[in-house]
């Protein structure tokens, strides 16, 4: 697998949405980690996600990818806790170093959307590199521009994978992305 961090530029419109979709994927896979711990199966899992009130703006394959994050994070650490945010930003807030916000947003982590050979590598994303662009289709209707600089060096890999539609995974933070 090769990975490849991106500074892209978007409109406070976007990264605003982003924060909030973040937020709450973050809550899913850490509410999707602690059910898996608990022994609960995939399926049931998806049933309790549409219980939960304050993850509106996530769909079903948002959904399905905290899961699999999840059993990632799972697997990675069998034997030792897991502290959501790393231990030095809990330690940090403990002893009264950070705010309870500073704190809360530490533990966001990147929105990561997966992709699938049938949807043309990504079914969330179209890659314009000719116009240095990436285009994030949240839905339907919405869709949101992600300015790119002009590719160069190893960066170049990304043509060969608008050209012949490999599947490729995103993961957005508040100003990089990695393809």
């Amino acid at each position: 697998m090769i990975t490849l961090k991106i500074p892209y530029k978007s409109s406070d419109e976007f990264q605003t949405f982003l924060k909030g979709l973040r937020r709450e994927y973050s809550c899913l896979v850490r509410y999707s980690y602690n059910r898996l711990k608990d022994g609960v199966s995939e399926k049931d899992i998806r049933t309790l996600h549409k219980q939960l009130k304050n993850v509106d703006n996530i769909d079903a394959w948002d959904r399905q990818t905290s899961i699999m994050e999840a059993k990632q994070i799972l697997n990675k650490h069998l034997d030792s806790k897991v502290i959501f945010g790393g231990r030095k930003n809990n330690i940090k807030y403990l002893k009264g170093l950070i705010s309870k916000e500073d704190y809360k947003n530490n533990r966001i982590l990147p929105l990561i959307i997966i992709g699938e050979k049938a949807n043309y590598g990504n079914r969330k994303f179209k890659l314009d590199l000719l116009n240095n662009k990436i285009i994030y289709k949240y839905s339907r209707k919405k869709h949101f521009e992600l300015t790119i600089p002009e590719l160069k060096g190893s960066y170049k890999q990304l043509y060969k994978l608008q050209e012949c539609h490999k599947t490729y995974s995103i993961k957005l933070t508040d100003t990089k992305s990695t393809a």
